[in-house]
C-alpha cells in the first residue's frame, strides 16, 4: 500500500501502476523487465529528492 502524495489517496502497487500508465500520478512511469513484469519508477530529472526511494513506500 502507498499514499498518493497530492491527494492522500491510498492505493496498492498494481493500482499505482495503472494510475501511472493513465498519467494520474506525477513524476512516475512504468516499465517492463525481461520477464514481462511491470514496475514503477520515478521520472529521471536529476533531482534525487523525488526518487521513489525517497517517497512514501507502496
Amino acid at each position: 500500500m502507498g499514499i498518493i502524495e497530492n491527494t492522500g489517496q491510498v492505493v496498492d502497487y498494481k493500482q499505482a501502476q495503472q494510475m501511472a500508465d493513465n498519467d494520474e500520478i506525477e513524476n512516475v512511469n512504468t516499465f517492463k523487465v525481461r520477464d514481462g513484469d511491470k514496475h514503477l519508477r520515478s521520472d529521471a530529472d536529476g533531482d534525487p529528492s523525488n526518487n521513489l526511494d525517497n517517497l512514501p513506500p507502496f
